[in-house]
């Protein structure tokens, strides 16, 4: 909020005309590019100090992007930090050269600029801090799923659904097919971060892979062994075999459906 204010009182005072009120556009812009600058200034000393502060297992997603920087392999969030640098010193410069020095002539589009990229600078880091978490919601306590950590060794034990209040039928019985076995716990554990054919789309993940392959895939991510190269990113799969079973069946449900019976009219199949 306190960045965006300054960003809107350099929009505004953008604005006024600089022929006929020179003295009043000089002396708002200016005043507007001090907040603004010194924020900007001020970022890459915060994003130190918030790297400082994020445990160390998180801090190598950044390091590992660096490293291997000759190769021209980059993490997602390296890319980010480097974007962030980028864009608050292009908008450090754009502000000085074009607003602080030039006041009456700065227009409206500088200041446009200066917002989009201050948006973007504020959106990757926002995008880098839910990257550096990963694969936790609150570190080392709950994961992104929701999964609290000390319950993992339980619910291996006694099933994802076991005291689940969404997978219960009026009855009382636990939902009986695995296919919505699976569904229910895919949405409790993949649903928080992924959708079928959307946003970070398991069906593209999983595209080409048959029941085999993504049961194996599956098993990978329970065992959660430290050389995955899903182990930084994603929580473990928690569940029991069944569930690992249940899980796989609906997925493959989705990556290779049944072909439709050819025979059968579609409207009566649906019935």
């Amino acid at each position: 909020m306190y960045v965006a204010g300054r960003h809107l009182a350099l929009i505004t005072s953008s604005r006024i005309n600089g022929d006929s009120q020179p003295a009043l556009k000089t002396s708002l812009v200016k005043w507007s590019v001090k907040w603004l600058v010194a924020s900007f200034v001020a970022t890459p000393f915060l994003l130190v100090w918030y790297l400082f502060m994020v445990p160390q297992s998180q801090r190598a997603l950044l390091t590992l992007g660096i490293d291997t920087i000759g190769t021209g392999t980059f993490s997602t969030v390296t890319r980010i930090a480097l974007i962030i640098i980028v864009t608050s010193a292009t908008i450090i410069g754009v502000a000085y050269f074009l607003a602080f020095r030039n006041p009456v002539d700065f227009n409206l589009s500088h200041a446009v600029s200066v917002l989009l990229l201050a948006l973007i600078a504020t959106g990757s880091g926002e995008y880098a801090r839910e990257m550096l978490r990963k694969p936790y919601v609150i570190g080392r306590w709950m994961y992104s799923n929701g999964t609290r950590v000390t319950y993992i060794n339980q619910i291996n034990t006694e099933g994802y659904l076991a005291h689940s209040q969404w997978t219960w039928n009026g009855d009382g019985t636990a939902t009986p097919s695995s296919y919505s076995r699976g569904e229910a716990i895919f949405r409790g554990e993949c649903g928080s971060c992924h959708t079928l054919s959307g946003y970070r789309p398991l069906k593209q993940l999983l595209e080409g892979r048959d029941l085999a392959n993504i049961h194996s895939f599956i098993v990978m991510l329970h065992e959660y062994k430290a050389d995955s190269p899903y182990h930084k990113f994603m929580p473990p799969m928690a569940g029991t075999a069944q569930d690992i079973d249940d899980l796989t069946n609906y997925l493959n449900a989705q990556v290779n459906p049944p072909a439709p019976d050819k025979k059968k009219p579609v409207l009566a199949a649906m019935k």
